[in-house]
C-alpha cells in the first residue's frame, strides 16, 4: 500500500501538467503592444554618446503614434539628428510606421524632453508588427542613475486608442577617468 507521501508525489505529477498549462495561457494572453527605449539598460561613461531607439513590438492596425520622453538633462542631452534645421530633432524611421506627416519632432535639452508624433497618410495601409518609429542619440554629461521615461498613444486609422505599455530605460552613468602612466626615456 503506497504511504501518503508517494501518493501525494503521484498527484502532484498528475497535477503539474495542467497547473503549467493554466500558467502559459495566462502569459501568453497578457501579452500586447509595447513601446520600449533600447537599450533599456547600460552603464556608459561620461562623454559616450548612447544610441537609442524607441521601438513599437507587437502592433496591430497601427497608423499614428505619438511619444514623449523625459531624462535628466544634467546628465543626458540629446545629440542633433538634423542640424541644417532649428531645434534639436530625432531621426525619424520607416522600420514600421511609415513617417508621412511629421506632426512633432522636437527635443529640449533644458528641459530633458522628447516629443515626437507621426501619422500616416492615405493612401498608406494600416501596418502591424515590430519596428523602430524613432532614434537619436544621447551625449552622456553627468555621472549617476538617469532614468528615460515615455508616455505613448497609439492610434489606428480611425482614431481608436491602441492600447499599450511603456518602457522606459535606466542608464549608470560614470565620470570619465584619465589614466596617466609614466614615460620611461633611456638616456643617450
Amino acid at each position: 500500500m503506497a504511504t501518503i507521501w508517494q501518493m501525494l508525489a503521484w498527484l502532484t505529477l498528475l497535477v503539474m501538467p495542467f497547473t503549467t498549462m493554466d500558467f502559459a495561457f495566462e502569459q501568453q494572453g497578457t501579452a500586447g503592444t509595447v513601446v520600449k527605449v533600447v537599450p533599456a539598460r547600460g552603464n556608459f561613461g561620461e562623454g559616450a554618446q548612447i544610441q537609442v531607439e524607441i521601438r513599437i513590438v507587437d502592433v496591430q492596425d497601427l497608423y499614428g503614434a505619438d511619444v514623449k520622453l523625459a531624462f535628466d538633462p544634467t546628465l543626458l542631452q540629446v545629440v542633433d539628428a538634423d542640424p541644417s534645421t532649428a531645434g534639436v530633432q530625432v531621426t525619424p524611421r520607416n522600420d514600421l510606421l511609415s513617417p508621412d506627416f511629421i506632426i512633432k519632432n522636437e527635443a529640449d535639452n533644458q528641459a530633458g524632453t522628447v516629443w515626437y508624433a507621426v501619422t500616416q497618410l492615405n493612401p498608406s495601409p494600416p501596418v502591424s508588427g515590430t519596428g523602430a518609429l524613432f532614434s537619436f542619440a544621447f551625449l552622456v554629461v553627468g555621472s549617476g542613475t538617469a532614468n528615460v521615461t515615455l508616455e505613448q498613444q497609439l492610434a489606428t486609422r480611425t482614431g481608436e486608442i491602441i492600447p499599450a505599455e511603456g518602457r522606459g530605460a535606466t542608464y549608470e552613468l560614470v565620470e570619465s577617468t584619465v589614466i596617466y602612466l609614466p614615460i620611461v626615456m633611456k638616456n643617450p
